[in-house]
């Protein structure tokens, strides 16, 4: 799903000048993360590089699983499905560290803006 920018996300965008934007959700108080899409495929890229797992693949399972709980499957189609349940189960597994990695990059990123900063503020 793509959602279309307010003038007020792209104003903040802009100001942003190419890091992230925290965005917060008043009525969830969530806070979510804009990252330019280019910066975040750098980040999942290199992690689907091996070619282990594909579009086509994931639309083929998903093809499955609507047909078993529609219609069941035939022997083969339950062999197939369950051969590319364990390969979508590997391929996220590979992703893990890219999870790790991300969520050490946002932690350090909300630790830099909720700390006050030195040097600002009155004189001592």
């Amino acid at each position: 799903m793509t959602v279309t920018l307010s003038d007020e996300l792209r104003q903040a965008l802009d100001q942003c000048a190419g890091q992230p934007l925290h965005v917060e959700d008043p009525r969830t108080r969530k806070t979510y993360l804009l990252v330019e899409w280019d910066l975040a495929r750098s980040w999942i890229e290199p992690h689907m590089a091996d070619g282990n797992w594909s579009q086509d693949q994931n639309a083929r399972r998903c093809d499955l699983i609507r047909k078993k709980y529609a219609h069941g499957l035939t022997a083969s189609e339950t062999a197939e499905l369950d051969q590319l349940q364990e390969q979508v189960g590997q391929f996220r597994e590979r992703l893990e560290p890219l999870a790790a990695e991300t969520v050490r990059a946002l932690a350090a990123e909300l630790s830099r803006i909720t700390q006050p900063q030195s040097g600002s503020g009155t004189p001592s």
